[in-house]
């Protein structure tokens, strides 16, 4: 009877890690690997089974990219030829066969779904472990020879330039993962994972793709570029608490929810440790002079001191109650004051002014 090896793959954040299973359960091979995607991490899986399977074995896969590759339905992209001329090779030397198990198969039929599960549960235990340490890739002539396979693959062993363990840094500390980051650069996750291993070099993106890194980063394209690495920490994004009240805005304590200015967006002048983001509506009386309107979601940057402008929109107090109202107001002396919230009462301002405690400097309307 041939051998029947069951193959998966898993990927996340940046690792992938590759399972081969027999038919009785017994574990063939299970790693940790370096892949830039989920589709490379599957190709990278499929040719280790290829590798360690027997003449005349069965390899079972659910992998439909793997399925159309061999079948021909796609022509493979340049960077795929190789890997499946090796496929190939291996196929026809060994006179494998190999067969999809599409979900239906994989649900229905126990002689499948047991050995299935057990590969997919071992290559998701490994990136479950808090280790990131990669687990040899077989012997080192497999791996040798799946990259030349592979063409382009970088050796994890090599140093990575400083460009890019600026950009591995600053994503950490911004707290986003690569697919988080790269959406907000607006290119791929795979594109992005290439980048932090050293597949890609920033410095050959194009000017549109580079230009967007470096905003979402909050870098000068200097250090992207490495031509000046001593201008890091001088255009480090600004972490900015995010507050929902007046009261949490005075407070000192730092919060559960912070935003990040980039260096282009800190107004001049203003104090970085008194900047803090109000989010409105809420519990707030407000003037009909303010320059947005208060039932749209907003939040503001607010310096949270005592400072008059010309133009300027405050947030204070007044008779106990947090408020709105602007430097146009304060100047006509008497002016009425509306409720955001039902339980607060509509004020009219005359005499007495209301305290100033903060001055808005910026304003960001949710879409």
């Amino acid at each position: 009877m041939a051998l029947k090896l069951f193959v998966d793959a898993s990927y996340r954040d940046g690792r992938a890690a590759v399972a081969v299973v027999s038919q009785d359960g017994q574990v063939l091979h299970q790693g940790e690997i370096c892949a830039a995607d989920n589709n490379e991490a599957e190709r990278y899986a499929f040719w280790v089974a290829c590798r360690i399977a027997p003449h005349r074995a069965t390899i079972l896969t659910d992998s439909g990219q793997i399925q159309a590759l061999l079948n021909g339905r796609v022509s493979p992209p340049q960077e795929i030829a190789p890997w499946l001329a090796s496929c190939r090779k291996l196929i026809e030397e060994k006179a494998l066969n190999w067969v999809f198990i599409g979900g239906r198969r994989r649900r229905k039929d126990k002689a499948v779904r047991r050995p299935y599960l057990e590969a997919h549960r071992r290559a998701t235990e490994i990136l479950s472990a808090k280790s990131t340490q990669v687990i040899a890739l077989l012997l080192n002539s497999s791996a040798q020879e799946y990259s030349v396979a592979m063409p382009g693959r970088r050796q994890t062993e090599a140093p990575l330039p400083p460009r890019i363990l600026a950009i591995i840094e600053r994503r950490k500390e911004l707290g986003l993962t690569q697919e988080e980051l790269a959406r907000r650069a607006g290119f791929s996750v795979s594109l992005m994972a290439k980048i932090e291993r050293g597949a890609v070099d920033p410095r050959s993106l194009s000017a549109l793709n580079l230009i967007s890194l470096a905003r979402v980063l909050g870098l000068p394209l200097s250090v992207l570029l490495d031509e000046d690495l001593g201008a890091l920490d001088e255009h480090k994004p600004l972490a900015v608490r995010i507050t929902s009240s007046l009261e949490e805005a005075l407070s000192e304590s730092k919060g559960s929810y912070v935003a990040y200015l980039s260096p282009g967006d800190i107004p001049k002048g203003a104090l970085a440790e008194k900047l803090v983001f109000i989010e409105v509506p809420g519990r707030w009386l407000f003037s009909l002079s303010l320059p947005f309107p208060v039932n749209r979601p907003a939040r503001l940057l607010v310096e949270m001191r005592p400072l008059l402008s010309q133009r300027g929109t405050y947030v204070g107090r007044y008779e106990g109650f947090p408020a709105l109202f602007t430097q146009e107001d304060v100047e006509r002396g008497s002016f009425p004051l509306y409720p955001l919230s039902r339980d607060m009462p509509t004020l009219w301002v005359e005499g007495d002014k209301p305290e100033i405690l903060g001055l808005v400097r910026g304003i960001w309307m949710r879409v």
